[in-house]
Order: C-alpha cells, then structure tokens, then sequence
C-alpha cells in the first residue's frame, strides 16, 4: 500500500471511534438477547461476524426467542436490510472504484454509520481505503462487543438468568 492508502485507512479509522463508543452497548444487549433466546457462544458470534447488522440481529434474536421459523428469520433480515442496497450504491458511486473485490468489501461494511461517516467526507480521502478503516474499526468492534458481552454474561454459568431474564423482556 502506497503512504497515501495508509493514510487514508488510518484517517478512517479515527474517523470511526464514536461508532465504536456507539456500537458497545448494542453489542451487549445482543449478546445478552442472544443468551435469553438460548443461542450458544458460536450462534451468538456468528450472527455477528456474518450479518453485520445489529437492528438485524437483534430482531431475528427476537424471532428465534419467540419460535419463527429459520426461514421467517431470514426473510425478515433481507427485507430490514433493503436499505442497505441504496446506501452501498450510493457509497460505490462517490467511491469511482474499478476494483470489484474492494467494491464488495466495502459494500459488505456499509451500514447506517459507516454509510453517514463515508458520504459526509469531503475531498479525495474519501477512497475505498478511508471506507476500509471505517469498516475495520466499526466491524471489530461490533464482534469484540459481542464476544466479550457473550463471555462475560455467561462466566459463571449459572449466575446471569435473572439479568438475561429481565433484559430480553425490555426488548
């Protein structure tokens, strides 16, 4: 990578502090959702790392604890996230990236956040490389929130119940 692409990911990833601020707490409430539905270490982090869409998640949480079936999950998810079709054309366009693979990278990192962070960005930093590290930052921090929220809510076993009890029903 060039001084320049360096620069521009690292510009990125400061740029994506407070949505790491911002992604914390819905981490945890996911990671606690997920332990009330009855997902296991690996259903909570997976969901995580493969549908990096928190009001997703924590909707399908919901549906899961509430005995939808896997197809009404998945149907739900894609149609909550239709947005996000919009918004990564819109990322793309402003982007003038020939390069597909980083296009579907950075398409897979849009999300309402990332979306406002990239777009309000003025000048020629604006490259997939600044998009990059919005991404790095805001997609590690939503799996580490949720692998630690996950860890911490069930060390030791048996003592979160009435915590993951008393959580989900607010949701």
């Amino acid at each position: 990578m060039t001084n320049q692409k360096v620069k521009h990911y690292l510009l990125g990833m400061r740029r994506a502090i407070p949505v790491l601020i911002g992604f914390l707490p819905v981490a945890i409430t996911y990671a606690i959702m997920a332990t009330g539905a009855g997902l296991r270490a690996g259903e909570t982090v997976g969901m995580s790392l493969a549908v990096f869409a928190g009001a997703s998640q924590i909707m399908a949480t919901g549906m899961l604890a509430g005995g939808a079936g896997y197809f009404s999950v998945i149907l739900s998810t894609f149609v909550l996230n239709l947005r996000h079709i919009i918004m990564s054309t819109c990322v793309f366009q402003k982007m003038k990236c020939k390069n597909v693979l980083l296009r579907i990278l950075c398409g897979f990192g849009v999300t309402d956040e990332t979306f406002a962070l990239y777009t309000t960005e003025e000048g020629e930093e604006a490259d997939p490389y600044f998009m990059l590290g919005l991404i790095t930052v805001s997609y590690s921090s939503w799996v580490l929130g949720a692998v630690v929220s996950w860890r911490a809510i069930c060390f030791p076993p048996h003592c979160p119940k009435a915590l993951v009890s008393r959580c989900t029903h607010y949701f």
